[in-house]
């Protein structure tokens, strides 16, 4: 029987290493157990909309989420036949992505093309390394993606945004320009999903990712965001935004969210729009976001956040030091760290707290001043991550200036490593004090007390009080 002609496979690949899964979405390339949960694949939901509008044959799998085998893909997709199969992928996962995906390419001839910051920031080297990688998707990849879902693989040249192989030999394209407004999207399409593997973590419910920017213009050396989606901030509007949160809620009968955006608090009118929205609209939701924390110090703005139903908010502290913190391109004044988490706990807004271990230049002196002022701030959750030279991020550009890489393998470029070592700092120092941080964090007497009265009582639902013992155990086991 004859194939029908562009059939796509979007595709979520399997679980690595014997049953690791890992988030493949945007800047977020680590581990379940980091934050307690994969996240929702938001790209591969905003290319299958777009697909479906447009005509474009396509099946979609999330083998992460489902804990599909090669066997069990095969069985899913039945008597699909993909020409092209294009996957979101990740520095430490890239390799094994690539390899688990190989089967699509023997038995049916299909081109795998993939997508993420890896691949984006360094496009030529991932393909002569992954011979079997046909090509790479790079930043904005929806108008990308739709094209070569419609042309032939030999004109692919004509295409903007790409790096592809023809031939033997490495083909770059011009630069695609970023997506400028991005409420012309369509709405993700999360109904090709099982909604229910995705679990907001100590809630334990399911809940949807919702975009509301791209671009940071601040350039955080170790981030990768300004690879992915650049320093050029773009916002939507807030009532769209609210407009596709009520959409997602009706259809679908979710009432937690992820708001999804490099910098969600830039704008203050707009952050203040969208908290006024949700509440004129009586939507009931629960959401969480990230924010930088000089951008939060308007008490009222924090307010109408919290009556809109905003529940945990994530920050970026990095560093105790100043100086570090400089270094790293992060410029938050001390006060204002202070001030943002006195401002969350007078509103009644969790916290969650980020910080980095083992920054050149630190020693164990310095680390340990970070994990005291994790402790001084005391936020309601904390992640003590390693630095990792991420390909691309200036930050790996200075390590390898300074020759103090010492473990190159893509593998080892996530936060259950560290890959630097210098005179003050080692994989054994740097590991140490993470762990020394989550006991010294998570087994105050205080914070188990607070934690035994936030989640256990009567009217706490069993999922949430299962998900937050997984959630707090596995940080204790570090």
């Amino acid at each position: 029987m004859m194939k029908k002609k562009n059939q796509i496979l979007l595709i979520v690949p399997p679980l690595i290493n014997g049953g690791i899964a890992f988030t493949r979405e945007g800047r977020c390339q680590e581990r379940a157990e980091v934050l307690g949960s994969i996240k929702p694949p938001l790209t591969l939901a905003y290319l299958a909309a777009i697909f479906l509008k447009n005509g474009i044959i396509f099946r979609l799998v999330d083998a992460t989420a489902q804990r599909l085998d090669k066997d069990q893909i095969e069985r899913e997709l039945g008597n699909f036949v993909p020409d092209l199969v294009i996957f979101p992928s990740t520095t430490p996962t890239i390799e094994d992505d690539t390899a688990n995906l190989l089967f699509l390419k023997k038995k049916f001839g299909a081109k795998l093309f993939t997508l993420g910051p890896h691949s984006t920031a360094i496009p030529e080297e991932t393909l002569r390394k992954l011979p079997a990688l046909d090509g790479i998707i790079l930043h904005d990849v929806e108008e990308t993606a739709q094209e070569i879902a419609r042309t032939p693989f030999d004109q692919l040249k004509n295409i903007k945004g790409l790096y592809f192989r023809l031939n033997g030999r490495i083909v770059e394209t011009p630069r695609r320009e970023q997506i400028k407004d991005l409420d012309k999207l369509p709405y993700p399409a999360w109904e090709y999903f099982s909604l229910e593997k995705y679990q907001m973590p100590i809630l334990g419910k399911s809940y949807l990712l919702v975009e509301t920017s791209r671009g940071c213009p601040f350039g955080c050396d170790f981030c990768v965001v300004s690879i992915i989606h650049g320093l050029n901030f773009r916002q939507r509007q807030s009532k769209k935004v609210v407009d596709e949160i009520e959409y997602m809620k009706n259809r679908f009968k979710i009432e937690t969210f992820y708001l999804w955006g490099d910098t969600v608090t830039l704008d203050e009118k707009f952050i203040l729009s969208l908290a006024n929205e949700i509440i004129k609209r009586k939507l009931n939701i629960q959401w969480i976001t990230n924010a930088r924390l000089d951008t939060i110090n308007n008490i009222l703005i924090l307010k109408k956040m919290r009556q809109a139903g905003l529940w945990i908010l994530g920050v970026g502290v990095e560093s105790a030091k100043e100086n570090i913190r400089g270094l790293m391109n992060k410029k938050l004044e001390p006060m204002a760290i202070e001030a943002g988490f006195k401002n969350l706990k007078k509103v009644g807004i969790k916290s969650y707290a980020f910080f980095i271990l083992g920054y050149p230049g630190e020693t164990t002196e310095d680390m340990q001043q970070t994990i005291d002022f994790a402790l001084k701030l005391d936020p309601d959750f904390v992640s003590f991550y390693p630095a990792v030279p991420y390909p691309g991020t200036r930050f790996a550009k200075k390590c390898a200036g300074l020759g103090i890489i010492k473990e190159k393998c893509w593998r080892k470029l996530e936060y259950s490593n560290y890959v630097l070592q210098n005179k003050n700092l080692n994989d054994k120092i740097v590991l140490k004090m993470i762990a020394r941080g989550y006991r010294q964090f998570y087994f105050r007497p205080k914070y188990l007390l607070r934690s035994i009265k936030t989640f256990f009582n009567p009217k706490t639902i069993s999922p949430t009080i299962f998900s937050a013992i997984r959630f707090i155990t596995w940080r204790l086991k570090i």
